[in-house]
């Protein structure tokens, strides 16, 4: 008899673990975010939440250099076409690099401290990986 209570104690322990356990979407949540961690963003998820035009977007947050105030901008995808204000010292290196982001982000923004990735997370690494290889030229101070 207490074999049984054992059994069934560890059953229902094993039971709660498995339903605890990301799955499937959540999975490739966990390593998109943990890989984009490794790269130097910080998620964010009410980045993206005080611009209706943002839906469905969360915000992948990096820390780069202090720009001045004639490169801080902010760039937004309406039906594939870029809209940007601000950051006219830069416009033309601006342009070349959102020609080059996955077609899953729809906004950056360029403030301070840090740039703002207003994006739908996609299911595969690859995409986060295009995008940090589209925004090295954002990193550099000249740039940035």
């Amino acid at each position: 008899m207490t074999w049984l209570i054992v059994g069934l104690v560890a059953a229902i322990l094993l039971s709660t673990l498995h339903k605890m356990m990301p799955r499937g979407r959540q999975l490739q949540l966990h390593r998109l975010r943990d890989r984009a961690r490794e790269l130097g963003f910080t998620v964010d998820r009410q980045a993206s939440q005080h611009d209706d035009r943002l839906e469905g977007c969360i915000g992948y947050r990096l820390a780069l250099p202090r720009c001045p105030l004639d490169q801080e901008f902010s760039a937004r995808r309406l039906n594939g076409v870029w809209q940007m204000s601000g950051g006219e010292s830069v416009q033309a290196r601006l342009l070349a690099v959102l020609v080059t982001l996955p077609d899953n982000v729809l906004g950056l923004d360029r403030h301070g401290f840090t740039l703002v990735v207003h994006w739908q997370e996609p299911d595969d690494l690859a995409s986060l990986e295009r995008l940090d290889t589209a925004l090295q030229p954002l990193r550099q101070p000249s740039v940035s």
